[in-house]
């Protein structure tokens, strides 16, 4: 494990550093038009962590000056993270970092006057829409796959869309963020309801690596590597006897187990669970974490976004030279 330190905010790389050259080789052959780029199938997962997601912009915008998104071949988002890797692929990943330290922690997107609807999601989408729109013909012409975990409302089911092929790729970012307790959106898409992300697939490793026969995967998480999600158990008691029974009965599934899946996918991280043969996986994440997922200190967000970018910055850096 290799750590770093900047302005008291820690971040941490962790899991095969071959990744990490893997990344650079790739980027290295496609310029040169060379096929065998092909053989190293990369992609980046970004799981959900609502303000905490400027941990992840903070790779982007090291992946940018690095010239290493055309390296990418795909990447899976969640929640925050579909927001994230939509601005990154529109070659606008300060333009997201901004609307992370400022757009939102105002007090017309998070607010806690009402406990159960603490985010604004249609603040939200005025802001893709209008305030900071994404430049979606830059994006789809990015050879990077992007797609984005959502939970269907009726099932529970996790599923992911192709964000290259909808028709409005910002409501699809807008299910993927909306929050089934905190933000009281439900969106519907081609006929189907969807929710948040997270619920239904709250860390994707193993998604990714199946669905793109991947060699090499980076995680960006927005979690401590010490993380373990849980509730007080009377405070999960009183959600299951309250909040919880209002909602379809797919999704109280998919809460009431999210501990345990979160924990089962995050062992890839940790190393307790073996990749399949021929997969290498790697971690960046922070080893502290002041923020939360509503966080609305502007310049803590900002330590934590540059600290994030010139971690990444350096750890590939320091790759390059060995």
């Amino acid at each position: 494990m290799l750590f770093f330190r900047s302005k008291k905010i820690e971040m941490g790389f962790t899991g095969d550093e071959e990744v990490l050259h893997n990344f650079q080789t790739k980027a290295q052959l496609i310029q040169v038009n060379n096929k065998d780029h092909e053989k190293i199938r990369t992609v980046v997962v970004l799981p959900g962590g609502g303000q905490r997601g400027v941990v992840q912009m903070g790779v982007a915008l090291a992946f940018e000056k690095l010239n290493l998104t055309t390296a990418v071949d795909a990447v899976v988002g969640v929640s925050s993270g579909a927001g994230v890797a939509a601005y990154w692929l529109s070659g606008e990943a300060a333009t997201g970092a901004r609307i992370g330290i400022e757009d939102m922690v105002k007090n017309h997107f998070v607010s806690y006057v009402h406990p159960l609807r603490i985010m604004n999601i249609s603040v939200l989408e005025t802001i893709l829409r209008k305030i900071h729109p994404l430049s979606l013909d830059y994006f789809r012409k990015q050879r990077t796959k992007l797609l984005i975990g959502v939970t269907n409302y009726e099932t529970g089911k996790e599923e992911f869309l192709d964000l290259k092929k909808e028709k409005d790729p910002v409501k699809c970012i807008i299910a993927s963020v909306s929050i089934p307790v905190f933000a009281k959106n439900v969106v519907e898409i081609q006929e189907h309801m969807y929710i948040d992300g997270g619920p239904g697939s709250p860390m994707p490793i193993s998604f990714a690596i199946e669905k793109f026969k991947a060699t090499d995967v980076l995680v960006v998480s927005t979690r401590t590597l010490d993380y373990k999600p849980s509730f007080p158990r009377p405070i999960e008691w009183l959600f299951r006897q309250t909040v919880y029974r209002r909602l379809p009965r797919g999704v109280r599934d998919d809460l009431v187990n999210y501990d345990q899946r979160y924990n089962s996918e995050f062992a890839y991280v940790m190393g307790d669970k073996k990749p399949p043969k021929g997969v290498r996986i790697a971690t960046i994440y922070p080893k502290t974490m002041p923020l939360t997922k509503a966080s609305k200190n502007s310049k803590l967000l900002t330590k934590v976004l540059l600290a994030s970018e010139e971690f990444t910055l350096k750890l590939f850096k320091q790759d390059a030279l060995e």
